[in-house]
């Protein structure tokens, strides 16, 4: 795909909605916002799409593409479906170009114009010649930086989950222990209103007696009635 700018990674990292805007293809019309974007870092094609977009502007190639076509640098979305995007794409704020360097039509092209013996050397060459056409030093440079920021993150993925999960569990304890806290000042005033009821009564201690639950907030009587 086309180097991001820092600008451009920014915005790929952190969208929420398909980055198409009012261009999406699953725009709503009645809320007018894009589509949302389902996963934290699916950037198909190296672009904030939607499922609904990625589908309308890709094309796939089918899955018996031929042996001579496949190529690790070609930027399909899945193995799979083998998806080409049809038209170059530009970001809709700055223009920008982005998206895969080799589109579909390259790609049908060299399928329908050269023997199967042939086809693995062109598409080869297609792909370089766009790279060298498309990429300079700066993106390079830029590129190697990306790669290298992306190793570090992916090293230590585990223990930022890890971290996450930790997290996320003293959130919950938290919570569960604010309930408590309050579902037991509100039965506390009616366990007090019952010790006053009983106060002087000769199994006072008897009919009182319970056990205070520190995860629930509640009491629960040792002596239910028969």
């Amino acid at each position: 795909i086309r180097v991001p700018s820092t600008f451009r990674m920014l915005r790929l990292l952190n969208a929420k909605s398909c980055e198409r805007g009012k261009e999406c293809f699953a725009y709503n019309l009645k809320q007018e916002r894009a589509c949302t974007l389902i996963g934290s870092y699916v950037r198909p094609f190296g672009m904030a799409i939607c499922a609904f977009c990625m589908q309308a502007l890709s094309t796939s190639l089918g899955t018996n593409t031929p042996t001579s076509l496949r190529n690790d640098q070609l930027c399909t979305h899945t193995n799979y479906l083998r998806l080409l995007v049809s038209f170059p794409q530009a970001e809709m704020a700055t223009r920008e170009k982005v998206g895969p360097m080799i589109l579909l039509r390259h790609v049908k092209q060299i399928m329908h114009s050269y023997r199967e013996s042939e086809r693995k050397g062109i598409l080869e060459s297609t792909i370089n010649s766009a790279r060298e056409q498309a990429i300079g030093p700066e993106d390079e440079e830029r590129a190697q930086r990306f790669v290298a920021a992306y190793k570090v993150a992916k090293s230590q993925n585990q223990y930022h989950h890890i971290a996450i999960a930790r997290v996320e569990k003293a959130r919950k304890v938290a919570a569960a222990a604010k309930r408590a806290t309050r579902k037991k000042e509100v039965a506390l005033p009616i366990f007090q209103k019952l010790q006053s009821h009983f106060s002087g009564f000769k199994y006072e201690s008897l009919v009182l007696s319970c056990d205070w639950n520190s995860d629930t907030g509640l009491c629960t009587f040792r002596h239910w009635p028969s």
